[in-house]
C-alpha cells in the first residue's frame, strides 16, 4: 500500500508537470520545450551528484521569475514551470520509488495529503475545459467573471498542484538523502545557495526602490511604490527576505561563520523586505528576529565581547522605525500596518476584526464556498479563479481573483473539510515540533531561530498565503526538515504513528471520497457552462465565427459538440440545425440540450432539427448545447442557425417548442 501511494505521488507529479506544459504552452511559446531542457539536464546532473543537480534550482529560487522574464521577452507566470521542472529533475532522479522516507509521525498525514492531490487534480483541470479537447484550445471564452480561457484556469490549477506535490517530494528527499545525520551537508548544500538567491532578490529590490522602480519590477508595484525583487511579486519577494534575514544569523552559528557575516546578510534582507512593502512579511520577520533576540540571550556569557554588532543593528532598528513613521512614504511596511489599526473612534476595534477575516470580501466568497461544498471542496488552486464569482453570488458585487487570506481556510474551501483533514493534522505535528522538540548543544540557538521564523510565517498565513509561491513552499518545508533534524529524537508528535497496513488503506480511501465527491460536483453545480448560466457571464466553445448564409444570415458551425451559455435577449431562442456530414450513407444523430435537459434526439439525412426553447423563468442567461454523431471531412458537425424571439411564432407547432 505505501508503495502503490508512492507511485501514485510520482507518476500524478510527472503527468501534472507535462499537462502544465500543454496547456500554458498556448500561451507562452516554447514553454514545454525550455522546460523539458531544465528537467533533463537537471536529472543529468542530479545523477552524477546531487548536489550538483539541486544547485541551480536552488540559486534561482528567488530568482527565475525575472531571468525567465527576460529569456522569454514577456512576464508570464506559467514560466514558472521552468523552474519547477529544474526542481524535479533531481527528485526523480534521487527519490525512491518504493517508500516514503519521511518521519514517522510526519508519514501518514503528508501521504494523504499528497495522495489526495494526485489523484484531484486531473478531475479539477478537466472540469475546467469542461472535458473537452475542443475547450482545452478555446482561449476567447472566460470560465468566470473575471476568469481567464479555459485551458489557462486549467493550467492555474495544475501548477497549484504540481508545487505542492513538489514540496512533498522535496520533504522526503531531504529525510532521505540527508536526514539527521548528513544536516551539515545539506545546510551547504542546500540552505547556503537558498540564502545567497535571497540575498541576491534583495539587492536587486533594493535597486528597484531607490534606483529605477521600473527596472525588472511589472504590474503595479512600480505605480504602488514597492519593489517585487525577482521575483515580480512584491509580497512574494518580501517573505522570502523575511525568511532569510534572521536565518541568515542562525546559517552562520551552523556554518562556524563571524556574526558579523550573518549581521551582514539580515541587515540587507531587512532592507529587501522594507522595500517590498509587505505587511505580512514584516509579521514574519518582526517573529524571527524576537527569536534571534532570544537566542542571543542564551548565547550572552559566551559573547560580552561582542555585542557591538547587536547593538548596532538594535540602534539601524530604532532609527528605521523613526524615520518610517515620520516619513511621507506610504508605502513601507509599517506606514501600511499603521494605516489599518484601529482609530479611536467607536467600533474601531471591531471594525479591524471585521477586516482582518473578510479581507475584502475574500473571506465571504470562501464562507459562502465551503458553504457550497463543505465535505469536498471546490478543488486544489480552484478558489482563486472562483472567488470573484462566489462574492457576486454573495453580494452582488465583483472583486478581482485571489485566494481566501487565510492558508487553513484556503485549505478547506479547496478540499473540504474531509480532504483538508490531513494537512491540519499535520499543522497540529508541526506544533507540536515547535513547542516540544528539545534541541542540544550547538543545536538550541539556531533551532531557536528557525522556531521563530516558523511561528512567523504561520502568523502571517493568518492574513494570506505566505508561501503560495512555489519557492516559499519549498522554502518552508526546507525549514520544516531542518528543525526536524535539530531537535533531539527527530520530530515529535502525541499522535500515533501511521506505518499499518489498515492505515494506508484510511489514507487511500480519504482520497478515494475526495475524488469522488469532486468528480460529482464537476458534472453538478460546478461544471463551467453551469457556473456561467448561475453566476451568470456568457461562455461558450466548439463554435467557428459567423459566417453569412445567403438565404439564413448569419450562421455558425460546430464540431462534434458544442455549448454555449447566451444572455436572454428574449424570452424565447430559435435554433435550428442541419448536419454538415455527408448524409447520404447514413444518417446523422442529433442531439440538443437545454441545460441538462434533453430536447432533441433525432436522426437527419440533411434536414433541419428546430427547437424554439424558452428562457426558464427568473434566469438571464439559456444554456444549449449540441452534438452530431458524425462530422464532415473538414471537421463540420452542424449548421446552426439562431435567433430571439419575443413570442412564439405563427409556425411553432407542439412538437418543436421546448417550454
Amino acid at each position: 500500500m505505501e508503495q502503490f501511494s508512492r507511485l501514485i505521488v510520482l507518476v500524478s507529479m510527472l503527468l501534472a508537470g507535462v499537462a502544465y506544459a500543454l496547456l500554458a504552452g498556448q500561451v507562452v511559446a516554447g514553454l514545454p520545450w525550455v522546460a523539458a531542457a531544465a528537467l533533463l539536464t537537471s536529472y543529468g546532473l542530479a545523477k552524477v551528484s546531487l548536489p550538483l543537480g539541486l544547485t541551480p534550482a536552488l540559486i534561482l529560487a528567488y530568482l527565475s521569475p525575472a531571468l525567465l522574464m527576460v529569456g522569454f521577452g514577456v512576464a508570464d507566470y506559467h514560466q514558472i514551470l521552468v523552474w519547477l521542472a529544474l526542481l524535479a529533475g533531481p527528485i526523480v532522479a534521487a527519490g525512491d520509488w518504493s517508500r516514503w522516507h519521511l518521519p514517522l509521525t510526519w508519514k501518514g498525514p503528508l501521504a494523504a495529503w499528497a495522495v489526495i492531490i494526485a489523484v484531484t487534480w486531473p478531475i479539477i483541470a478537466g472540469r475546467e475545459i469542461d472535458f473537452s479537447l475542443i475547450a482545452a484550445r478555446t482561449l476567447d471564452t472566460p470560465n468566470g467573471l473575471l476568469g481567464g480561457p479555459p485551458p489557462l484556469t486549467a493550467a492555474w490549477i495544475t501548477s497549484v498542484a504540481l508545487a505542492q506535490l513538489l514540496a512533498i517530494l522535496w520533504l522526503d528527499l531531504l529525510w532521505a538523502r540527508f536526514g539527521p545525520e548528513r544536516l551539515r551537508r545539506a545546510e551547504r548544500a542546500i540552505l547556503v545557495p537558498l540564502a545567497i538567491s535571497a540575498s541576491l532578490g534583495a539587492v536587486a529590490g533594493l535597486y528597484q526602490r531607490y534606483g529605477d522602480i521600473n527596472w525588472l519590477n511589472v504590474g503595479d508595484w512600480p505605480s504602488l511604490g514597492r519593489a517585487g525583487g525577482l521575483m515580480l511579486d512584491a509580497n512574494s519577494f518580501g517573505t522570502a527576505a523575511a525568511i532569510w534575514a534572521p536565518l541568515s544569523i542562525a546559517l552562520v552559528w551552523r556554518l562556524g561563520r563571524p556574526f558579523v557575516l550573518g549581521a551582514l546578510f539580515a541587515a540587507v534582507l531587512v532592507a529587501g523586505m522594507w522595500a517590498s512593502g509587505s505587511r505580512t512579511a514584516l509579521l514574519a520577520a518582526v517573529v524571527g528576529f524576537i527569536a534571534v533576540a532570544i537566542a542571543l540571550s542564551h548565547r550572552a556569557r559566551a559573547w560580552q565581547a561582542r555585542f557591538a554588532p547587536v547593538v548596532l543593528l538594535l540602534v539601524a532598528a530604532v532609527l528605521v522605525l523613526v524615520v518610517a513613521t515620520q516619513s511621507d512614504d506610504r508605502s513601507n511596511p509599517l506606514t501600511r500596518v499603521l494605516d489599518i489599526l484601529p482609530r479611536a473612534e467607536t467600533g474601531g476595534l471591531t471594525r479591524l476584526g471585521d477586516e482582518l477575516w473578510n479581507r475584502n470580501g475574500y473571506g465571504i466568497a470562501a464562507t459562502a464556498a465551503i458553504a457550497d461544498h463543505p465535505a469536498t471542496g471546490l478543488g486544489i488552486g480552484a478558489f482563486n479563479q472562483l472567488s470573484t464569482d462566489y462574492f457576486f453570488l454573495s453580494s452582488g458585487a465583483v472583486i478581482p481573483p485571489d485566494n481566501a487570506q487565510n492558508w487553513w481556510r484556503q485549505q478547506i474551501v479547496e478540499l473540504g473539510f474531509v480532504g483538508a483533514l490531513p494537512s491540519l493534522v499535520f499543522s497540529v505535528i508541526v506544533l507540536f515540533l515547535i513547542g516540544r522538540g528539545y534541541a542540544t548543544g550547538t543545536h538550541r540557538d539556531p533551532a531557536t531561530v528557525i522556531r521563530g521564523v516558523i511561528v512567523g510565517l504561520g502568523l502571517a498565513s493568518l492574513f494570506g498565503l505566505a508561501t503560495q509561491h512555489p519557492a516559499l513552499l519549498i522554502t518552508f518545508v526546507t525549514l520544516l526538515y531542518w528543525l526536524g533534524a535539530l531537535v533531539e529524537g527527530g520530530p515529535a508528535s502525541p499522535l500515533p504513528s501511521v506505518a499499518s497496513r489498515l492505515a494506508w488503506v484510511v489514507v487511500l480511501v480519504i482520497a478515494a471520497v475526495v475524488a469522488a465527491g469532486q468528480w460529482q460536483s464537476a458534472h453538478g453545480n460546478l461544471r463551467v457552462p453551469v457556473r456561467a448560466l448561475r453566476v451568470g457571464f456568457p461562455y461558450a466553445y466548439g463554435f467557428s465565427a459567423a459566417e453569412n448564409d445567403a438565404a439564413l444570415g448569419p450562421v455558425r458551425f460546430t464540431g462534434s459538440y458544442a455549448v454555449g451559455v447566451l444572455r436572454a435577449e428574449h424570452a424565447y431562442f430559435d435554433l435550428t440545425a442541419w448536419p454538415s456530414a455527408d448524409a447520404a450513407s447514413a444518417p446523422v444523430q442529433v442531439r440538443m440540450w437545454r441545460g441538462d435537459q434533453l430536447i432533441a434526439d433525432a436522426e437527419s439525412t440533411g434536414t433541419p432539427v428546430r427547437r424554439i426553447i424558452a428562457v426558464p423563468t427568473g434566469q438571464r442567461f439559456l444554456m444549449v448545447a449540441m452534438e452530431a454523431s458524425r462530422t464532415s471531412s473538414e471537421g463540420r458537425g452542424l449548421k446552426i442557425s439562431g435567433r430571439w424571439i419575443r413570442e412564439l411564432p405563427g409556425d411553432a407547432t407542439p412538437d418543436i417548442v421546448v417550454p
